[in-house]
């Protein structure tokens, strides 16, 4: 650009601006002078050709600073400041999502599907959160507790196959595999340090996680997370009161010939529940719960895919060995009151929170530590503030 403005400056078409006081207007006869002395080779060029040749001119003026210009080629990272490593190549555009992802939404494929992550904050640390079973549109119901965090940290929210934006998947949802797919998955948006943060069924997972790669996971916090052994502890009671209730004939017959779906453009409320009323920090805008109603739709059926994790939660051995986490892993239970106060109530021993405390290597450690917060299941719709508090804590 340099030598282009150089030549330019010596063209004998260019005149210096100048004021009114050192640059008079002429008069006619003036510039009748100075038309009589425009050069021959000059007076008959064509404008348009002029310009193409001036073009042409600076465009291989350019092309010759950048040859000799060292130029080094940069790769987004998050390796250290976690950065979001999108491309335009890595977009929703153009597929039937289009119109149900969000600017923070990424698609990666892990083993030939599309998963997508949900990244948002820009923070040093890095955030992973990881859904429970049932969840339809996982980065939207983390929504509030994400509110809280991304100020402060990169939040990653990997969605499992068959759930938010991601691909279905017909392959068993055993520990082992969700494990290697969420692994692939953060190392496509350049992930390799985090504390996780899971919901419900994600926390047994989350032994498997920090089993298979405890380089990468450096802490956990759960969320009124189940337990490696509580299904031994699981009474018909307890299943009766905590089991979703059977849909009436005619709510079934609703669903079947699609008026659910009808109706709940008007009322979202009917698949998507009273988010206005049941969620604390966070305001759900009209879009958002379009996405959380068409998400709804799109997975509602897929939620048998995982049936595997949770028949995991049955031990082969019968001498109830404790499942730890690493000995140096932070971790941190929050648990609902009402959760605690379900299994006491059913069963003939109080064991939730006993349950959850044999997970923790050093119970006596600052950084170990079991919560009971006032909620429901769904602690971080009402509670987030508080175990964002607790995460950072840790």
């Amino acid at each position: 650009m340099l030598l282009y403005r150089q030549r330019f400056l010596m063209s004998e078409r260019y005149t210096p601006l100048q004021s009114p006081e050192t640059h008079p207007t002429p008069s006619q006869e003036e510039v009748l002078d100075i038309q009589d002395t425009v050069p021959e080779t000059q007076e008959h060029t064509d404008p348009a050709r002029h310009q193409t040749d001036q073009l042409d001119t600076a465009r291989t003026d350019i092309e010759a600073i950048m040859k000799g210009t060292d130029m080094p080629e940069t790769q987004p990272t998050l390796d250290t400041r976690p950065t979001n490593p999108l491309t335009p190549e890595r977009t929703y555009k153009g597929t039937d999502r289009e119109h149900l992802a969000r600017p923070s939404d990424i698609p990666v494929e892990v083993d030939g599907r599309i998963m997508n992550v949900n990244v948002q904050g820009d923070g040093n640390k890095v955030i992973v959160l990881l859904q429970g079973r049932g969840t339809t549109a996982p980065a939207l119901d983390f929504a509030p507790l994400i509110d809280e965090l991304k100020r402060t940290y990169k939040v990653v929210t990997p969605e499992l196959f068959g759930s938010g934006l991601s691909d279905m998947t017909d392959k068993p949802r055993t520990k082992q595999l969700i494990a290697a797919e969420l692994h692939e998955a953060l190392q496509q948006v350049g992930v390799h340090e985090y504390i996780l943060v899971g919901h419900s069924l994600a926390g047994t997972q989350a032994l498997e996680l920090a089993e298979e790669f405890p380089d990468e996971m450096k802490g956990f916090v759960g969320i009124d997370t189940a337990t490696p052994h509580m299904s031994q502890f699981t009474t018909k009671a307890l299943e009766r009161e905590s089991s979703i209730p059977r849909k009436p004939l005619a709510k079934r017959i609703a669903d079947k010939v699609g008026l659910t779906r009808l109706a709940s453009k008007v009322m979202p409320s009917l698949v998507i529940g009273n988010l206005d009323k049941e969620v604390v920090g966070h305001k759900y805008s009209r879009r958002e719960k379009a996405i959380m109603r068409e998400l709804y739709f799109r997975n509602k059926d897929t939620d048998d895919t995982f049936e595997d994790m949770k028949e995991e939660r049955k031990p082969d051995d019968i001498n109830h060995e404790p499942v730890q986490f690493p000995d140096s892993m932070p971790v941190h239970f929050f648990l609902s009151n009402e959760s605690v106060d379900l299994t006491d109530r059913t069963s003939p021993e109080p064991w939730y929170i006993r349950e959850h405390e044999k997970q923790i290597p050093n119970p006596r450690a600052d950084h170990a530590s079991v919560t009971v917060l006032t909620g429901e299941h769904y602690l971080h719709h009402t509670q987030a503030a508080a175990i964002a508090q607790g995460i950072r804590a840790l």
